[in-house]
């Protein structure tokens, strides 16, 4: 947009209101408008980037640094993305506090919403969670009560926005509110019709309903419905858990063992396969070799010095400065590479495959990765120091984390 588009947006300011012809205070020359708008959109561009980063350090699980970022982006451009990923971020935070308190509380239903493995990666107490005083607990209100602000407007800006509507739904189960999830559940289905796993979804809200003391719990219908359910869906992997967990509750462990069972052979890896064999008291498999790391960068993450301060001039010599606390730092912004430092540190780098590559190609090399977290246009595949984004199923970058981030 910087030097050839000189022309073009003198052409396109002709066009705009006030047309060609003389300038004046209120009516600038084409020249200088067209100055103007270039500034705008430069400094448009500038701000998306904090969006970009938001999503980075989405998928990397730090998640006060990703809603700072989205803020500032959303303080410019409040649209129905941003609030999307701030309700969510806001959620996972909501999730890590209720994991202190009671990690069964986050693992007790599987959502359409990837939870962070480490906010999990805790034991399970068995039995009924009930009415736990974990959800009273003021940061998990205060982190939840924002979730449900941006996801609500994220629906509102946009009410055919789905993937807002289903991470809305299952924010409130995930806090236990049976009667709001319904409510969402009915907007949802008014608008776009019902499928298999919102069906799920009712079941599992109308269920925490009756155990708030909304209305009496009729257990088998509550466990009819998810059987048939199941039995018409049966490649779920979210109906086949809300299955098991369901009879598990209410009809206690031994009648649930199959259920579990049927769980894993559609999903035998990942934290909720872990819950599963937890439940069911099998032993978890040995666990895998380190992943092997993709290509190496041209300069690792984490790295600091001159050597890397004269590398990352050649990728940018103008490198954006990020003042979003408590980040703020460079990004440096190149061809095929981008790396984001934090005090000369590299903390994060962007390439672009130097060969094709699938989604299979990264699996049969690195094995199953410690984490999926989807996106609207596909997922991205952590595996902790590094990750892939896949889309179409193939690679479109390759992202590289500094190997000190928790």
């Amino acid at each position: 947009v910087k030097a050839a588009g000189s022309e073009f947006f003198e052409s396109w300011v002709r066009t705009t209101p006030g047309g060609p012809g003389g300038g004046s205070s209120s009516h600038p020359e084409p020249k200088a408008r067209a100055a103007a708008v270039r500034v705008r959109i430069e400094e448009t561009a500038d701000t998306l980037e904090y969006f970009r980063l938001g999503v980075r350090y989405y998928q990397m699980g730090d998640y006060p640094k990703a809603v700072s970022l989205f803020e500032v982006f959303a303080r410019q451009f409040s649209g129905r993305s941003v609030r999307n990923n701030l309700g969510l971020s806001y959620f996972q935070l909501a999730m890590s506090v209720l994991a202190d308190c009671d990690s069964q509380l986050v693992r007790r239903f599987k959502l359409p919403v990837v939870l962070d493995p480490e906010t999990l990666a805790k034991p399970v107490r068995r039995g009924g969670p009930a009415q736990s005083p974990c959800y009273k607990l003021k940061p998990f209100t205060d982190h939840k009560s924002k979730a449900r602000t941006y996801l609500e407007r994220a629906v509102e800006s946009d009410p055919g926005y789905r993937v807002a509507s289903l991470n809305l739904i299952s924010l409130l189960i995930m806090a236990n509110e049976g009667a709001g999830a319904l409510g969402a559940v009915n907007r949802y289905r008014q608008r776009d019709g019902t499928g298999p796993v919102l069906e799920a979804l009712e079941i599992v809200a109308f269920y925490l309903y009756g155990l708030s003391g909304g209305y009496s719990v009729d257990s088998e219908e509550i466990l009819r419905n998810i059987r048939v359910l199941a039995a018409a869906n049966p490649s779920s992997a979210i109906i086949a858990f809300s299955r098991a967990r369901l009879e598990y509750e209410i009809e206690g462990p031994e009648r649930a063992t199959k259920s579990w069972t049927r769980y894993l052979a559609l999903e035998p890896q990942g934290e909720f396969a872990r819950v599963a064999r937890e439940m069911i008291r099998l032993k978890e498999p040995s666990p895998r070799k380190r992943p092997n790391p993709p290509l190496p960068p041209p300069l690792p993450p984490g790295a600091r010095g001159d050597g890397n301060d004269s590398w990352l001039k050649t990728l940018d010599p103008e490198p954006l400065r990020i003042e979003a606390y408590p980040v703020g730092g460079l990004l440096y912004r190149g061809r095929s590479s981008r790396a984001f430092t934090v005090a000369r540190r590299i903390v994060l780098l962007e390439e672009k495959p130097r060969e094709s590559l699938t989604r299979e190609n990264v699996i049969e090399s690195h094995g199953s990765p410690r984490r999926s977290v989807e996106t609207t246009w596909g997922e991205f595949l952590d595996y902790r120091t590094f990750g892939f984004d896949i889309r179409d199923g193939r690679v479109v970058t390759i992202v590289f984390f500094d190997d000190a981030r928790d």
